[in-house]
């Protein structure tokens, strides 16, 4: 897609609620970063032994090594979703079973999970896609008294509930990710939650040895934590995607991806040292923004309740029902349109940064052609859905910037034709 260069005024697509004093955190060592974790996290997740992680994929990959998840038989995973992961279950030794989506939350749909399941399945991952909860209540109703292990990806939905409370407390084990497109940000890193059953007697892998660039990827992780401040990231913006775009030309491409990850990296394996370990640091940073996480949530939803209410009349636009199965965190706020790049280009120019085809149909990429499966509604996703931003700074005149560019669009993409009498 050909994007016009954006304005000068451009509003992030997400910006972390961070303050000076959550920075100088970084200046802090814990002496057990785990039992600060686990203290911090006790009520949340009753049940669960928590380890900090260098970032979500390492949680995943660890679980399947302490839940003895065989190497083959199956793993049922919805099709819209991250590639790494399923990457990551392909390279344990699993097959992935592709299931459809709810559309409505875009987690995976129990109905589908129900056909889905034999004697062959392993694991079903379950996938809080945008924060979202899936309907973890019928899925746990049919994997337990088969004897599948459950495991939830949670990296979208830290402060997301069910009727239980958090999710990642009701299958056998979770992940959760910190990085700075996250609700948490800690620079980085993430946590695995562990059943305690499980947890007994396993011991985490040792820290992996990572070079220099790796290393530098957390302080990187900062100032693109710092650059997201809608007041800093007019200035910021232009200079670090150009350096970002100089370094990848020189086969240094950490800065740019990021910002921008790969959507769809045919060939990706896991490495344990492709990230940093889970610094001391951290536990001290995830304390300032769980203690005010509440507040945070209710800010973000109060933003998208107030876009979803001004511009509902215009017929353009179909929202996700987020707390169909519980209540979301509005950490992502997705919106299906018919032309998800026509969109996207509007609201640039308007000087709105949003996120199209912010994940794909896994089952139908070729990447993972010996796995193809037809999910129409994870295509659907695919192909029309655009995150929009929603985080507490969108207040005023910011909040009525993306309310009249959706508005401008929405007039452009559906003009009203009215008849004029005769003369």
């Amino acid at each position: 897609m050909s994007l016009t260069p954006p304005p000068l005024t451009l509003l992030p697509k997400h910006s972390p609620a961070l303050g000076p004093l959550d920075f100088a955190q970084a200046a802090r060592r814990a002496r057990d970063p785990d039992a600060h974790l686990q203290a911090l996290w006790r009520d949340r997740l009753p049940g669960k032994r928590v380890f900090g992680m260098p970032a979500g994929r390492h949680a995943l990959w660890a679980f399947l090594d302490a839940a003895k998840i065989p190497h083959e038989g199956e793993v049922i995973v919805a099709g819209y979703n991250y590639y790494v992961i399923v990457r990551l279950l392909v390279q344990w030794g699993l097959r992935p079973v592709f299931v459809d989506i709810d559309l409505a939350t875009l987690s995976l749909d129990a109905a589908e999970v129900a056909k889905a399941v034999n004697t062959s399945t392993r694991l079903v991952l379950v996938t809080h896609m945008f924060g979202a909860p899936a309907d973890i209540d019928a899925i746990l109703a049919i994997c337990r008294p088969l004897g599948i292990k459950v495991f939830e990806d949670c990296a979208h939905a830290a402060g997301s509930r069910d009727r239980h409370g958090q999710l990642g407390a009701r299958g056998d084990g979770a992940l959760f990710s910190f990085g700075p497109q996250k609700l948490v940000n800690c620079f980085g890193g993430g946590m695995l939650a562990l059943d305690e059953s499980l947890a007994e007697g396993w011991t985490p892998p040792p820290p992996p040895k990572v070079s220099w660039a790796v290393a530098a990827s957390t302080p990187a992780k900062a100032l693109l934590s710092a650059c997201m401040v809608p007041s800093v990231y007019r200035w910021t913006l232009r200079p670090l995607i150009t350096l970002g775009r100089f370094l990848a030309a020189r086969g240094l491409p950490w800065l740019r991806d990021l910002a921008s990850p790969s959507k769809d990296l045919a060939g990706y394996r896991f490495d344990p040292a492709s990230r940093p370990p889970f610094a001391p640091f951290m536990p001290f940073l995830c304390e300032r923004q769980l203690g005010r996480l509440d507040d945070n949530i209710a800010a973000r939803r109060a933003v998208v309740a107030r876009i979803k209410a001004a511009t509902a009349h215009l017929g353009s636009y179909e929202f996700l029902d987020e707390d169909r199965f519980g209540r979301a965190n509005g950490s992502y706020f997705g919106v299906l349109v018919d032309d998800s790049e026509g969109f996207t280009r509007a609201m640039l120019e308007a000087g709105v940064e949003v996120e199209p085809h912010e994940f794909y149909d896994c089952a139908s990429l070729p990447q993972f052609a010996a796995f193809a499966a037809t999910c129409p509604r994870a295509r659907l996703a695919s192909d029309h859905l655009v995150r929009l931003p929603s985080y507490p700074q969108l207040t005023g005149r910011r909040l009525d910037r993306i309310i009249r560019a959706m508005e401008r669009y929405a007039w452009r993409a559906h003009p009203v034709v009215t008849e004029t009498a005769p003369c």
